[in-house]
């Protein structure tokens, strides 16, 4: 029997107050003499999981975080995915995809760019994949998406999704789609979802609608773990997160619910899903109407091609024959409509689709069909098309414009289309430029390139349903780039005033870089040139030392410049003349009001230091030095101070040090807590019903501490004071019926004569 929480059926008061004690217990030592019994015999059960394939690309620009996102996202899924440790089989791509700006509110809309989006990388890779596409966060509302939208997916008819690199969660809940997983933010997406899919998550008391406690602030469905087991979490305990296929909001509260995780582990345990290499593969995409007219796109075959084979479920399926057999088929659902994360679901006029299916050289034809009744079925022409790329004779490297053209021919007289990849590096790997073209010439603009002297283009010619390929001449193509850079610049001896310098100077660039001269500003008043110009060839690097000698103690700016005609490059840091420094300030004991610190004086010349004073500032009061000290070269000296704090709340602690010319400092922040708060979260709702937790810990003894509750409509204060103990801590459940609508900012606060703590968070009702 499932159980689930309704407010409803508590007993209501204006609020319910309930305060749990727990006290850290001591610590007994003892010792176990007898060796032989230390063991222990524990069965489980191993489950092995497939590999997801994820192929990450730009799309439109290269955002600032783009491989930053792409990290958090995969270590987010690498957590919460029953995937097994590195399942997630990535490919980050750098080269921007660019969409064209297409309209998303007309004909075809969000689902068809989508379509050529994940045709493109199966074709390029040869893999079944999906492919996620990261942009930027007004992407979305330039084409007519709701602005609050932060990504999309079209359900598991095709396998790929767009989403912001704001959220670590968005590919989560975007391929949480593409299996079969339903939003969780808004009653009537779930609903028209579970129409389709019949939501295996958001219903734990299976009656057909979205649980109420999943539409809160944040929304999403709740679910209870332990901190240890979040990577974006510190702390002990528990904590309530929420399911990633809720809104895209407080990324922070994001996890996975156990009914999502196991139907997940369904997915990625299902024996009907083999990753299978195969000689031959064809890439088949195509529409369905409302109606159940179907129209399926020029059919691709790949080569080598890695896929899942599998038995999949809905009432529409796709097959491939060899004659009256069939040779392999796929059932799906066709949903029509589209959802995105922060909008609602959008009906559709059609469904859209892409599978790759294993095929041999005897396929026959393709057939579409719903309940066992077909709806479409094309045969496989029996001659594949021919093509031949006309060599590519411009001079290079190639800077300017030219058409790529190329002769094709079909013995059956069908229609032809292309589909035209390029690659930078001799085939290892492809991009693709156009799919369903249908001109045998196509305008290349190396700009749009970036320099390579190992271009080769890859033309697949389509008749409808059978296709073949052919290769250019490879050729060196795009706009060579002159750049020089300064990689690095470090002082490689130091002795009091006198410093030697290296720098290293690299060619960045994709040509020869002629007449290099640098010059050296000390930061003094002194500066010097180089009296030899040099030349540098891609990827060349070269190292210049330069010696100084200063005249006086401080700080100097000290800037490096290279130059090669209009190309240059500068490089600026801070030189500190002189040889005394505060190296390191740090806490190493801490028990309430007692705090221990160290601090280490370092000389770092090549002679000893005499007559060296230094002072340490606790925050309270200051330390002095009662004699001065001398300092060996390269050598240094260790302070720990002890200090009884007489006051909780913040303090700057500096430990300083100084002789005639030179003084150096560190600060270090120290905060003395007789109390806090944390952890304030909405454990339920139902309507207008709120119910709220949040901690107190105690850090000292016999405290008794008034807590409040700001619900932003009222305030709530305690009737009876908190009595604790140094590390006892207590839970407050606070219920709330709000009287109206909005987002609220909710505060749990804690304060005393001596000290004071709050948590918030914002929530919507």
């Amino acid at each position: 029997m499932k159980m689930s929480k309704n407010l409803k059926s508590k007993i209501v008061i204006q609020f319910l107050l309930f305060v749990i004690l727990a006290t850290i217990p001591g610590v007994l030592s003892v010792q176990d003499n007898n060796l032989t019994n230390n063991n222990m015999l524990k069965y489980v059960n191993v489950t092995a999981t497939r590999t997801l394939r994820i192929t990450y690309v730009p799309v439109d620009t290269l955002v600032s975080n783009y491989e930053t996102n792409i990290e958090d996202n995969q270590v987010f899924m690498q957590a919460t995915y029953p995937i097994r440790d590195k399942g997630i089989n990535n490919t980050v791509l750098t080269e921007i995809h660019n969409s064209g700006s297409p309209d998303f509110s007309k004909y075809p809309g969000a689902c068809g760019f989508l379509e050529n989006f994940s045709k493109a990388y199966i074709l390029s890779e040869n893999k079944y994949v999906r492919v996620v596409g990261i942009t930027y966060d007004s992407w979305f509302a330039e084409r007519n998406m709701k602005s609050i939208t932060r990504g999309y997916t079209c359900f598991d008819e095709i396998p790929a999704a767009i989403i912001s690199a704001d959220w670590r969660q968005n590919a989560a809940h975007e391929l949480g789609h593409t299996y079969g997983l339903c939003d969780e933010y808004e009653n009537s997406s779930w609903t028209e979802q579970n129409k389709q899919y019949v939501c295996p998550n958001g219903d734990e008391d299976d009656n057909d609608v979205l649980d109420s406690n999943c539409l809160g602030s944040p929304d999403g469905c709740p679910i209870k773990t332990d901190r240890k087991v979040v990577p974006h979490r510190s702390g002990e305990g528990n904590i309530t997160l929420y399911n990633f296929m809720g809104g895209s909001t407080y990324e922070d509260k994001r996890w996975i619910t156990r009914t999502s995780y196991a139907y997940l582990l369904s997915e990625f345990t299902n024996d009907s899903y083999t990753e299978m290499d195969t000689d031959e593969a064809m890439m088949i995409s195509g529409t369905i109407s409302v109606n159940d007219t179907v129209e399926i796109d020029p059919i691709y075959w790949l080569e080598n091609s890695t896929l899942y084979n599998g038995t999949f479920t809905g009432n529409y399926s796709i097959s491939v024959k060899e004659g009256a057999s069939e040779y392999h088929s796929k059932n799906f659902t066709a949903d029509f409509f589209l959802y995105t994360i922060g909008g609602n679901s959008t009906l559709l006029n059609e469904s859209r689709f892409v599978f790759v299916l294993p095929a041999s050289d005897n396929i026959t034809s393709v057939v579409i069909s719903k309940n066992g009744i077909p709806l479409k079925e094309i045969n496989v022409s029996p001659n594949a098309p021919s093509i031949v790329i006309n060599p590519i004779i411009e001079a290079e490297p190639i800077e300017n414009t030219f058409n790529l053209t190329w002769n094709s021919s079909d013995a059956d007289n069908d229609t032809l289309y292309y589909a035209i990849l390029v690659s930078s590096n001799n085939g290892a790997n492809y991009t693709t430029l156009e799919i369903d073209y249908n001109t045998a010439y196509y305008e290349i603009n190396p700009a749009n390139f970036d320099y390579s002297e190992e271009y080769l283009f890859k033309i697949m010619v389509s008749d409808g349903s059978n296709s073949n390929y052919n290769f250019s001449n490879v050729v060196a193509l795009g706009i060579r780039v002159r750049n020089i850079s300064i990689s690095s610049v470090q002082t490689m001896y130091s002795n009091s005033t006198y410093k030697i310098f290296e720098i290293i100077g690299s060619n960045t660039g994709d040509i020869t870089l002629n007449n290099i001269n640098w010059s050296i500003d000390f930061g003094d008043g002194t500066e010097i040139t180089s009296t030899d110009n040099f030349s540098l060839s891609p990827s060349e690097s070269i190292t210049i030392i330069a010696a100084h000698n200063y005249s006086s103690m401080g700080d100097f700016n000290f800037v490096i410049n290279v130059t090669s005609g209009n190309t240059s490059d500068e490089s600026s840091t801070i030189v500190n003349i002189g040889d005394l420094f505060v190296s390191s300030l740090s806490l190493i004991y801490s028990n309430s009001f007692i705090k221990i610190f160290e601090t280490i004086i370092l000389n770092d010349g090549y002679s000893t230091l005499t007559n060296v004073n230094w002072s340490f500032y606790t925050g309270e009061s200051t330390i002095y030095a009662d004699n001065l000290i001398n300092i060996l070269h390269k050598s240094n000296i260790s302070f720990i101070f002890a200090v009884n704090y007489s006051n909780y709340g913040f303090y700057d602690v500096i430990s300083s040090t100084f002789d005639e010319d030179l003084f150096s400092n560190q600060t270090l922040h120290v905060d003395i807590d007789q109390f806090v708060v944390t952890n304030l979260s909405q454990l339920d709702s139902s309507g207008s019903d709120r119910l709220f937790e949040f901690i107190v810990t105690g850090y000292e003894s016999d405290l008794s501490l008034p807590w409040k509750l700001d619900t932003g409509e009222v305030n709530i204060t305690s009737t009876q004071n908190i009595t604790l103990n140094s590390s006892e801590f207590a839970f407050i459940i606070v219920g709330y019926n709000y009287t109206g609508n909005g987002s609220f900012q909710v505060n749990a606060s804690v304060n005393n004569s001596e000290d004071s703590d709050n948590d918030l968070i914002g929530i919507t009702v």
